[in-house]
């Protein structure tokens, strides 16, 4: 998910004229961790694994807590934006534990990113209870406690438990930015198809893909698309259905997103059935693996 880009905060504001001057600045760490995150928001994220991954060496060198869980919250978060959530949470896992090692608390966002692999991994129960445990430390990390609010409304989502999903959808009322509320029109989404109100889903689906291009999350609106499809198909609606369906696949394909391909499939079926041969030759061709 983009959207959760974690920055690294790890030079501290400069003091007055009476103030004992600052701590000298690590600037090759500070390089690398800015690197990182650049190419992350740039989507380019082998290129920030790599440089987060050069920040988190210098961390060791200079043995900081601070700087280890920061950098290590880079490199999972390039991880999971490569759609690799499993070697993501081997390095929470590994983060974690050294930081515990020496009585240093994890940051919220690095256990966010735990909790975010755990989804990936349809570990329902291992992420609600890490987003659980960013939610206690709230005060520590707002942002991180809204993100982590969403995910247990994903998970609440994948449970079919609508009232879950309805208290996260709530906590989220009013939320700003554009990325924020567009989680809140996500989880409508998700609670009107519980409900059985497809139009209503579709409707919050719809909203949701706006808001996510607006904050330039791609692979938002590729699952916001998605959602609206689903609504769509079980309104009947084929022709849409298949629409949004390869509208969602294609960008999700291209970005090596395993349900693209899915998608996709979805799309030509749809399409075959609504008679749009060009939409299901579309449909087909774009789920065509770059050699083919």
């Amino acid at each position: 998910m983009r959207g959760a880009v974690f920055l690294l905060l790890l030079v501290g504001a400069c003091g007055g004229a009476r103030q004992p001057p600052p701590p000298p600045e690590d600037r090759l760490l500070r390089q690398s961790a800015e690197a990182g995150r650049l190419a992350l928001e740039a989507g380019r994220a082998e290129e920030a694994e790599r440089q987060y991954r050069n920040a988190l060496a210098r961390a060791w060198q200079g043995d900081s807590a601070v700087a280890i869980g920061a950098t290590a919250t880079g490199i999972a978060a390039a991880l999971l934006d490569r759609n690799r959530p499993r070697e993501a949470l081997a390095e929470v896992e590994r983060a974690v534990a050294e930081l515990r090692r020496r009585a240093a608390e994890p940051p919220p966002s690095l256990l966010l990113a735990g909790a975010l692999a755990r989804y990936r991994l349809s570990d329902l129960a291992g992420a609600d209870a890490a987003a659980s445990e960013v939610l206690g430390r709230g005060s520590e990390d707002p942002e991180a406690a809204h993100r982590a609010v969403f995910l247990r409304g994903l998970v609440a989502a994948a449970r079919r438990d609508a009232e879950a999903v309805a208290a996260a959808r709530l906590a989220l009322s009013g939320a700003e930015p554009a990325g924020f509320r567009a989680d809140a029109e996500e989880l409508a989404a998700r609670e009107a198809l519980l409900r059985g109100d497809a139009a209503g889903a579709e409707a919050a689906a719809g909203r949701a893909a706006a808001l996510r291009n607006e904050a330039l999350d791609f692979r938002g609106v590729s699952r916001a698309l998605a959602l609206a499809a689903e609504a769509a198909e079980r309104q009947a609606a084929r022709a849409r259905a298949a629409d949004l369906y390869f509208r969602a696949g294609r960008a999700a394909f291209a970005r090596g997103e395993p349900e693209g391909r899915l998608w996709l499939i979805r799309a030509e079926a749809l399409a075959r059935e609504a008679g749009d041969r060009a939409l299901a030759e579309a449909a087909r061709a774009a789920a065509r693996p770059p050699a083919e």
